[in-house]
């Protein structure tokens, strides 16, 4: 797929299916082609979290928050 929104689907129809080695593949695209996107860094730190990448997942988190505070989602992966 050309473009973050292409990856960006791909990685949530991937992490639907509990396939998130696939997700990350996509997701890790998706914000390489547009790494202020707050909702695909959000994505991200849900599939580290799946992937028991905990430290990771906090980071994307964090970048969540500082990008759009005022996603609550953000502020909740963090705990």
């Amino acid at each position: 797929p050309e473009g973050d929104v292409g990856h960006q689907l791909l990685a949530l129809e991937a992490y639907d299916q509990s396939e998130y080695s696939d997700a990350l593949r996509h997701v890790e695209a998706a914000i390489e082609r547009n790494p202020k996107a707050a909702d695909t860094q959000l994505l991200m730190g849900q599939i580290l979290f799946q992937l028991g990448r905990i430290d990771q997942a906090e980071k994307a988190f964090q970048k969540v928050t500082a990008t759009a505070p005022g996603l609550a989602a953000g502020w909740i992966g963090m705990g």
